[in-house]
């Protein structure tokens, strides 16, 4: 949705509402004597929701503006903040007059749906002048920190400022006590409306857990509403110091999504009820990390586990990493399928394209590396197994096997992973 620049003169005399386009919020209240109270707003951001709690709380059985933060101030700097309850009894009082004239009275049912007709007539007169995409403030990444018992936030905004042809970044920071109020504070030091559409790229604390994941997850998903592909890092953010790198980083990070073919989302946090995993991104590369309810986060080292780990948590579809002491090199994309039969769960792990070097200067043959590069797949499967059963999490959703496919006799399924390599 497009938010509006400002209130626009409609053509019944009266300063109409400011409003977005399609997907607007209308807030109808019924007031007394079948009075409404109208709130039109955005999805725009966290400053947004705030003034239009504020509006919606106050009892008034006028019609309030609740735009976004910016319109607001700059209708409270020029003082052209006007009241629309004019229009809306001008409205109510066409439709008490036709009543009157039929020679029926004005019942409780028929003030209501005039009033709902007087909200609908106001926003479709407000649309006036829109603001174009180019207009707003185009935020393409969060970065989340927690410094000691403070939450920062900064967000990387597309700098519409600069000549044709030349692109760039603008960074607004905030800070608070939470999440939230950080965002909003940052979103209030920027000139204008922000808009999250095209957002793709959300980082959160290294340390943070599985509480403080979802619940930033969630207030993102409720109130930003960004890009269904949004990606998500857990990042170690003393290598990146904020917002100084804001958009090195930014770079840094769509370049690794593209490189491991990393896909995800918000959503992905809310698939299992007490359990998530995130992908890690640190100076010496990206690792993963499996979070749960009440314990402490299990983070994974860059390298063969913790790419392995990403995989099977369906997130990348690409393996890129050194193994075998460093010695050789592994690059592959990857598909993986799961066969369960009655007592045992089969996962097959599919490496197409693979390139496969000898960075030990001994000139092994393939199949010498192929096996090394098996055998290596198989020890991190099992010690990622081990992990899963001491924070009791099921991270490869092995459980949904066991209840649709197997006996429900069999208690403790045994994964078996299944590598196939093809050049």
């Amino acid at each position: 949705s497009s938010p509006h620049s400002g209130p626009d003169r409609s053509p019944f005399g009266f300063q109409s509402v400011g409003m977005a386009s399609a997907g607007a919020l209308v807030c109808c209240r019924l007031g007394q004597a079948g009075a409404v109270s109208v709130c039109s707003g955005t999805a725009g951001g966290w400053a947004d929701r705030y003034h239009r709690e504020q509006c919606c709380g106050t009892g008034s059985v006028s019609a309030v503006f609740c735009g976004n933060a910016a319109a607001l101030r700059r209708h409270e700097k020029d003082g052209s903040r006007q009241d629309v309850g004019l229009a809306q009894s001008g409205l109510l009082d066409l439709c008490r007059a036709r009543d009157r004239k039929r020679g029926g009275g004005m019942g409780p049912f028929k003030a209501a749906v005039c009033s709902i007709t007087a909200c609908v007539c106001l926003s479709l007169t407000g649309c006036g002048q829109q603001q174009t995409l180019a207009q707003r403030e185009i935020v393409r990444a969060v970065f989340l920190e927690r410094q000691k018992a403070e939450c920062k936030a900064v967000l990387l905004v597309e700098d519409t400022d600069l000549p044709e042809g030349e692109s760039g970044y603008k960074t607004a920071d905030g800070t608070g006590d939470t999440f939230e109020k950080a965002i909003c504070e940052a979103e209030l030091s920027l000139d204008g409306t922000p808009f999250y559409g095209l957002m793709d790229l959300v980082t959160m604390p290294l340390e943070a857990d599985w509480e403080t994941v979802t619940q930033a997850g969630q207030l993102l998903y409720e109130q930003a509403q960004p890009a269904p592909e949004m990606t998500l890092f857990l990042l170690d953010a003393k290598d990146f110091p904020l917002p100084k790198s804001a958009g090195e980083l930014y770079d840094i990070l769509c370049a690794a999504t593209k490189t491991y073919k990393l896909h995800g989302g918000l959503e992905g946090l809310f698939v299992q009820q007490d359990f998530c995993a995130l992908p890690v991104w640190q100076e010496e590369g990206m690792g993963f990390a499996f979070l749960r309810r009440g314990q402490q986060p299990v983070r994974l080292d860059s390298g063969l586990e913790a790419q392995l780990a990403a995989v099977l948590c369906g997130q990348i579809r690409h393996l890129e990493s050194y193994y075998a002491q460093e010695s050789a090199y592994c690059a592959a994309d990857t598909t993986v399928q799961w066969d369960a039969e009655k007592e045992n769960i089969n996962i097959l792990l599919h490496l197409r394209k693979t390139s496969l070097a000898d960075l030990s200067g001994q000139e092994r043959p393939q199949s010498d590396l192929e096996s090394i590069l098996e055998t290596e797949l198989q020890s991190a499967f099992q010690r990622l197994n081990q992990t899963a059963g001491d924070i009791r999490a099921d991270p490869f959703r092995l459980n949904f096997w066991k209840t649709s496919v197997m006996e429900t006799t069999v208690q403790n399924p045994l994964p078996q992973l299944i590598v196939e390599i093809e050049p």
